[in-house]
């Protein structure tokens, strides 16, 4: 298990890719939708309710052990007129995913080991304990990002998540990073000795 440390980096870390990204997405591509999946806007604003949420029931977790969690229904609130996830600007719910996720950060932190087991009663789930809770959002807004057509929103957006993969696989995994260098390095040499012994039987 990870120590209360490296779980608040780990959220952190995992805030701060989010916003990286939602702040970079170009205003002409805020509404690009690709099949079913949610607009870049519509992600956004589900990601600031989600973490006012989850915020409350952290809080809940550390103080109320025991107690009620009330559930919501996510794509009730998207298509809502009045929540306005299709029309809204999303600057409000930037700021408000990045107060509540601060504030969480500042929670998780302050955990003692012992309360990851404190749980509360959800309304769909069941038990569900903190640690349960840690593993559902440090990196919710990320993979709300993978599961819809965020990632294709614009040239932008996909140079800054590559570059922030590069960047995070050199911190960690130095070795890794040059391997592929060298594989790409032997690949490349190969197709082009075979180009060239191509042209030369032709």
């Amino acid at each position: 298990m990870p120590t209360i440390t490296e779980i608040a980096a780990a959220y952190e870390k995992a805030t701060n890719e989010f916003l990286t990204i939602a702040t970079n997405v170009p205003e002409s591509k805020l509404d690009v939708c690709v099949g079913e999946d949610w607009s870049s806007r519509q992600v956004i604003h589900h990601c600031a309710d989600s973490e006012a949420q989850s915020f409350a029931r952290l809080k809940r977790l550390v103080a109320e052990p025991g107690s009620a969690i009330q559930g919501y229904d996510e794509g009730a609130w998207g298509k809502n007129p009045t929540l306005g996830y299709t029309v809204l600007p999303v600057q409000t719910s930037i700021e408000v995913f990045k107060a509540v996720r601060a504030g969480s950060l500042e929670i998780i932190k302050r955990l003692e080991p012992e309360q990851l087991k404190n749980f509360c009663i959800h309304s769909e789930r069941g038990e569900f304990s903190l640690e349960q809770w840690l593993k559902a959002y440090t990196r919710h807004a990320i993979e709300c990002l993978e599961i819809n057509s965020f990632s294709h929103h614009g040239a932008a957006c996909s140079i800054l998540e590559l570059c922030n993969k590069v960047k995070n696989t050199l911190q960690e995994q130095p070795e890794k990073l040059l391997q592929l260098f060298h594989l790409s390095a032997l690949a490349l040499l190969a197709w082009s000795m075979a180009t060239n012994l191509r042209f030369q039987l032709l």
